[in-house]
């Protein structure tokens, strides 16, 4: 398989969709009748062009007293959890108190920031132009930087109830979970593939013997502080001007976890996304160029210990073990195919982990 190549999170630019009429009309009755203070017309909607799991994303332009602006209009799915998105709302306030770069939330008239019509949520931000991560040494320096002050923020941040994340507090755990998972996976795998063979099944196959001793490796795992943190600092989850950080991204993301998993998962996907950009003739000097820009812009404004920055290459292979385990039970033993795409994505990561 060749690593470092595209994947979709490699889009850096935002393109929008047409909405269909309904959809249309429904969010511009929503706006005309929750925030009259910004809009007494609504002129477009247009729809974030990407996959979007946990919501989805408007661009909505709108007009109050002939003056043109934009609302970033988000919809929660049916069954989402008001109690958990109010709580996000709150740490996105505490980050801002600090002049982290996240995006800012508009009150309706009500003085209501969440709203909820015919069982969906609803909130309006404040839009902010600029695109996903490009992937110039530029922008990793700025990204780097805000992360290092976003998860200092955010090491003060108690009381509030964020993301389910099971804390794994024994570092033999996870290696037991994926022995037992993959010894029933792996059969399951291989009697689907002799059944009705598709590229999933092919490519698990294909690198069975890499996931089985890497599985093998995580028997032990480096230790690091357990802090609340944005788990999911990829590329899509962030704006940037072309040059500098503009916001954070998907707060829904925040949880607490060992703080060098989250950053780990954040450096590789961050510099894997330069090579994808840069195309450079020799990967290994771009990796430790990246790995060193975004390591020292974070050390710069917060802390790690050297035995923390040591396990980056483990961190990430657990990172796309645990991933890769979820999707492959999931799909072959839930028959939930929602993330299949991303087995040939944490395939690769293990892959990438040795130029870390």
């Amino acid at each position: 398989m060749e690593i470092f190549q595209p994947n979709n999170h490699s889009i850096w630019a935002i393109a929008y969709r047409k909405v269909s009429d309904e959809k249309r009309k429904l969010i511009s009755s929503l706006i005309l009748s929750n925030y009259s203070s910004l809009a007494d017309t609504v002129l477009s909607v247009e729809q974030v062009n990407e996959v979007e799991i946990a919501s989805n994303n408007f661009k909505v332009v709108v007009e109050k007293n002939h003056r043109e602006s934009k609302i970033l209009f988000r919809v929660y799915p049916q069954g989402s959890d008001s109690a958990l998105i109010k709580e996000v709302i709150k740490a996105g306030r505490f980050l801002l108190e600090d002049g982290v770069k996240v995006s800012v939330v508009i009150a309706s008239d009500c003085g209501e920031v969440l709203l909820s019509s015919r069982g969906f949520h609803y909130m309006a931000f404040e839009f902010i132009e600029g695109n996903h991560f490009r992937g110039t040494f530029q922008e990793l320096t700025s990204v780097a930087r805000g992360i290092g002050e976003m998860f200092n923020k955010l090491s003060q941040l108690t009381g509030l109830k964020l993301s389910e994340i099971e804390l794994k507090q024994s570092k033999t755990r996870d290696f037991e979970f994926f022995k037992e998972a993959w010894v029933e996976l792996f059969p399951i795998v291989e009697r689907k593939h002799l059944e009705s063979p598709d590229e999933t099944s092919s490519l698990l196959l294909e690198h069975k013997g890499l996931i089985l001793e890497s599985v093998e490796e995580m028997e032990v795992l480096p230790s690091s502080l357990v802090q609340t943190a944005h788990y999911d600092l990829h590329p899509h989850n962030l704006l940037t001007d072309g040059g500098s950080l503009t916001a954070f991204l998907d707060l829904d993301s925040l949880g607490p976890l060992q703080r060098m998993e989250a950053i780990t998962f954040a450096l590789h996907r961050l510099v894997r996304q330069c090579i994808v950009h840069q195309k450079p003739v020799d990967v290994a000097a771009v990796v430790e160029k990246g790995k060193s820009i975004f390591l020292n812009e974070y050390l710069a404004v917060n802390d790690l210990t050297q035995k923390e920055i040591s396990g980056l290459r483990t961190l990430i292979v657990h990172r796309a073990l645990k991933m890769l385990t979820g999707i492959v039970k999931d799909y072959y033993v839930n028959g939930d195919p929602s993330w299949k795409q991303d087995v040939k994505k944490n395939i690769s990561s293990i892959l990438e982990a040795v130029y870390f």
